[in-house]
């Protein structure tokens, strides 16, 4: 299968390639240097588990371009992505001696592209940064016009900064080792952007999305494209709107902490999904056939509808404990979009139907 090559046009002038695909990891050297001629080093950031198992193939690949390179191997998982950190790989650097001629390689999940982010853009002024993403979350949420997001302490995504990277490698080999819940996450993102994005998007993927729930490359290199094309699209028209969050993810969230967890599942921000589409019903007039039509999406893509629901009470006050009228991101038509305040009285209204109908 050849590779996908999309050109992401950002506000402000900002341009970069993103190559995806089952061979796209293995031009990432000679692609690093084109995209950042200035560089003679590079710095291989990464986790314990990607090191091992990506880690050498990007050493080899960006070696043979000629490039210098200085590994920086962080704990695994949501441990990466905290500002203790952020000052680890700032003494890293500045004891290698790094400046502007090291281009920043990130290799791993959207912790690590978070953070490395996050550490080349406030170090010298700012370091050219290549982004490797080893999941689908990562691959669609991580590298076309987001943020950089970095945990204080106890405190989630307090410090965050806009770092568009030079170049993104989306190799989707690596996907096959990644876990179930780690794909149905990317999944569910993958069916946010299409109902956010058109009618087009919306079809296709419901025409391929048993075969993207089986880890298809070419359809799940298609996916990703046309997510990236989506986003770009959606920043450069929208951007206010998409600073409110994900599709889903207000509701997803708030039933994750009624259950007392700490990351959202899955099947939670699907459920997010379920329930926003039918908030935009009352709302922004949805029609019903698009609410069906998004149940048989995520059904077929192996997310089925959550059977057991928090206390509906419990789970109004999670969703407007911040704000006592909560926005959500909700739908008049697949890919029209409104950031609308919802009345407390009527989000409990709806909770609570919600609820009755899992009893």
């Amino acid at each position: 299968m050849s590779n996908i090559k999309v050109v992401v046009n950002l506000p402000e002038g900002t341009s970069y390639d993103m190559r995806i695909g089952d061979t796209a990891a293995d031009t990432l050297g000679s692609r690093c240097v084109a995209c950042a001629p200035d560089a003679r080093r590079a710095v291989l950031i990464t986790d314990a588990r990607v090191a091992e198992a990506y880690g050498p193939a990007a050493r080899s690949q960006l070696s043979q371009a000629g490039l210098k390179v200085t590994d920086i191997t962080l704990p695994s998982g949501r441990e990466s992505k905290n500002a203790e950190c952020a000052l680890e790989i700032w003494q890293a650097l500045a004891a290698k001696g790094m400046a502007s001629d090291a281009v920043v390689v990130a290799v791993g999940g959207a912790n690590v592209l978070d953070i490395a982010g996050f550490a080349a853009h406030a170090y010298e002024g700012g370091l050219d940064v290549v982004l490797v993403p080893t999941t689908v979350h990562a691959m669609v949420r991580r590298c076309v016009g987001a943020r950089s997001f970095v945990d204080v302490r106890d405190e989630r995504d307090v410090l965050s900064v806009h770092s568009d990277p030079v170049y993104v490698c989306a190799d989707v080999r690596a996907l096959d080792s990644t876990s179930d819940a780690s794909w149905q996450e990317g999944l569910a993102d993958i069916a946010a952007w299409a109902f956010m994005d058109s009618d087009d998007f919306f079809f296709w993927l419901g025409d391929h999305a048993r075969a993207l729930a089986e880890r298809d490359h070419a359809v799940a290199s298609e996916a990703i494209a046309r997510c990236a094309v989506a986003e770009a699209d959606a920043f450069a028209s929208a951007p206010g709107l998409l600073d409110a969050g994900a599709f889903g993810e207000e509701f997803g969230e708030a039933l994750a902490r009624a259950q007392g967890l700490d990351a959202i599942p899955p099947a939670f921000r699907a459920e997010g999904m379920r329930f926003a589409a039918r908030l935009g019903v009352e709302v922004e007039g949805l029609s019903v056939d698009a609410v069906h039509a998004l149940d048989a999406l995520l059904d077929d893509l192996g997310l089925p509808a959550v059977s057991v629901a928090p206390d509906a009470d419990e789970l109004t006050g999670q969703l407007v404990r911040e704000s006592a009228v909560p926005a959500f991101l909700l739908p008049r038509d697949v890919g029209e979009w409104s950031l609308d305040r919802v009345d407390e009285s009527v989000l409990r209204e709806h909770v609570r139907a919600w609820a009755r109908a899992r009893q």
